[in-house]
């Protein structure tokens, strides 16, 4: 099986066919996995969750509060960086 590698994401993708252009160009149709909506949320949650715990050392006290400490980090680490 043929891989496709996306260089700016750095990821490999299988290559489904090649397909044909008008011009006679062939192309390579990659299989890229789709995610739900419900499970690109869950994760999300799921990470917000994990760096309260490892950037403050504890358990939030709620979902809210996990994204509310990831947004102050990243804009703590943001005016650091300008």
């Amino acid at each position: 099986m043929q891989y496709f590698e996306v260089w700016a994401v750095g990821t490999t993708f299988p290559v489904i066919e090649q397909v044909e252009r008008k011009n006679g160009d062939k192309v390579p149709l990659v299989e890229i996995n789709m995610m739900t909506d419900e499970r690109c949320k869950q994760l999300i949650e799921e990470l917000a969750l994990e760096h309260f715990r490892e950037w403050y050392g504890r358990e939030p006290e709620s979902l809210q509060e996990a994204f509310e400490g990831q947004r102050a980090y990243v804009e703590k680490f943001w005016h650091e960086v300008e």
